[in-house]
């Protein structure tokens, strides 16, 4: 057993992850380009994009944003969505926006395909089980042999349980 850090095959790339709360992606696009940009991000999952409607646009320097938001219509409350360089664009083999918190896409990188979800966690504690069984299903049905990488904002809650969470919580969080 050797000590240290996996070192990867030579073979495989490694890819580079974000996640991102964009509070409200409006017109910021070519700003969050810029930023995933000079973070040398390729995949990077956005939690709170709160714009209207379902599916992909194509951003600046060829940057492609798959969302799924609120339905048209309805009051934005949240959006969650992936932005993918341009040079994995062309490997997403399948875009699925679940719902307004949670979406997946199927791609190929190299010799091997990936299942990507991204959610968005709701505040309440009422909504918070439904949106953890969607997420179960999501995960639950990635393909057999897919590599499964799971980005977002959950939303976690703390409590003032100090004792039963001790170096987990501090004696001084929120009342619950």
């Amino acid at each position: 057993m050797g000590g240290g850090p996996r070192r990867p095959k030579s073979w495989t790339k490694n890819l580079d992850f974000g996640t991102w709360n964009v509070t409200s992606l409006g017109v910021k696009e070519p700003e969050l380009v810029r930023e995933v940009e000079r973070y040398r991000l390729e995949i990077v999952g956005l939690a709170a994009t709160y714009s209207p409607g379902s599916g992909t646009q194509l951003l600046e320097r060829g940057w492609t944003l798959f969302f799924s938001r609120v339905p048209h219509g309805e009051r934005c409350q949240a959006g969650v969505g992936l932005l993918i360089a341009p040079q994995l664009s062309c490997h997403v083999l399948e875009f699925s926006p679940v719902n307004e918190r949670v979406v997946s896409l199927h791609l190929r990188a190299g010799d091997r395909c990936l299942t990507v979800v991204s959610d968005y966690g709701p505040n309440g504690s009422v909504e918070f089980p439904t949106f953890l069984e969607t997420l179960r299903g999501v995960l639950e049905g990635a393909l057999t042999g897919d590599s499964i990488v799971l980005l977002g904002d959950f939303n976690a809650h703390v409590g003032n349980d100090s004792d039963t969470w001790r170096g987990v919580i501090g004696r001084n969080g929120p009342l619950i």
